[in-house]
């Protein structure tokens, strides 16, 4: 996975506007991303266009080059000025205040699996290699091909200028997470047993500047019972991983669901945890749900204090300290107020 950057920072992002007069919105399709864009706005990511919208109007669309290919994934930044995404052949910089969006052409990373922002520093990772460079210019700081050893990483997490996070499993079902020290190229795996005996599986992570948190299932069965679908009990489960003390601790445990069930969405702030659960309820039929809990004191769990159902996948991300805005496939995109 290698990056040039052509030119510089001012190498922009060619953006065709899509807008026409009247104005419509736009037709809907996959939510990669939404980022706060200043002065109320959030912008919207999708395959190959950026909408902007201020509050419920939708104010006008852009069209990606086609040059540097489909989007692979992306990622609001902690602690940051800048959210990134990650595209077949260019990594984009998109300041969080709005402004025009910076791009890394010729890069190789359509294997990208994640994408994560801290600070200046962006990690990207892919299949085979973890690279950590600095935004907006683009400069590889560290860059290192992971052993092939069994394990597949699905997210890293760049926690200061030498340190980075990641989350995975070994041989597909065990979930670990490893230290890598930048520095040295040290890479430690965290011998944690709360994230062994507490997750069976790893759906989604983010961070809210002093935390990691990965969220997922736990599952298990009683002696000769099995769910109605014939599957396993799964919990729904959250974590919260402190990157200084390496440990774990469970903030969310929801009890059994006797439907299988994903996170597919997850976005954290100080003291709010939301994420979007999708339900399965036979072959074909599928609920979403957007479920908020309330962080309190250390070592306690969190409360449930929100829900609320979609019949599409939605994107989220915190717009306030108590306002979610919310993107789906077949919904005007929206910004709800949680307790």
């Amino acid at each position: 996975m290698t990056f040039r950057v052509v030119g510089a920072v001012s190498v922009v992002v060619a953006l065709t506007s899509c807008r026409s007069a009247p104005p419509s919105p736009p037709t809907p399709s996959d939510v990669l991303l939404i980022i706060p864009a200043g002065e109320g706005k959030h912008r919207v990511f999708r395959d190959r266009v950026i909408e902007e919208w201020r509050g419920k109007t939708w104010i006008e669309s852009h069209a990606i080059d086609p040059d540097i290919g489909a989007v692979a994934c992306g990622a609001e930044g902690i602690e940051s000025d800048w959210a990134a995404l990650v595209y077949e052949r260019g990594l984009a910089f998109t300041p969080l205040s709005g402004g025009r969006v910076a791009v890394v052409q010729n890069a190789s990373s359509a294997n990208a699996v994640c994408v994560a922002v801290k600070g200046e520093f962006v990690a990207v990772l892919d299949r085979e290699e973890l690279a950590v460079l600095r935004i907006p210019t683009g400069r590889q700081v560290w860059r290192r091909r992971l052993p092939a050893d069994g394990r597949s990483w699905y997210y890293a997490l760049p926690t200061s200028e030498t340190r980075v996070i990641m989350v995975g499993a070994q041989d597909y079902y065990t979930p670990i997470a490893q230290l890598v020290d930048l520095s040295t190229g040290d890479m430690r795996i965290l011998n944690n047993n709360t994230l062994k005996e507490s997750l069976s599986r790893v759906h989604r992570c983010a961070g809210d500047g002093r935390y990691l948190y990965v969220a997922g299932v736990n599952e298990w069965s009683r002696p000769g019972r099995l769910n109605n679908d014939g599957n396993l009990f799964q919990n729904l489960v959250v974590l919260r991983i402190d990157p200084d003390t390496l440990e774990a601790h469970a903030l969310v445990q929801e009890p059994r669901h006797e439907r299988e069930c994903e996170v597919t969405g997850l976005a954290v702030n100080r003291d709010r945890v939301a994420m979007v659960v999708k339900l399965y309820q036979g072959e074909r039929q599928q609920i979403h749900e957007l479920r908020v809990y309330s962080v309190g004191s250390e070592g306690a769990e969190a409360a449930a204090i929100y829900k609320q159902q979609f019949r599409e996948q939605c994107s989220i991300c915190w717009a306030g300290s108590r306002e979610l805005a919310i993107a789906g496939e077949a919904r005007d995109f929206q910004i709800v107020s949680v307790p």
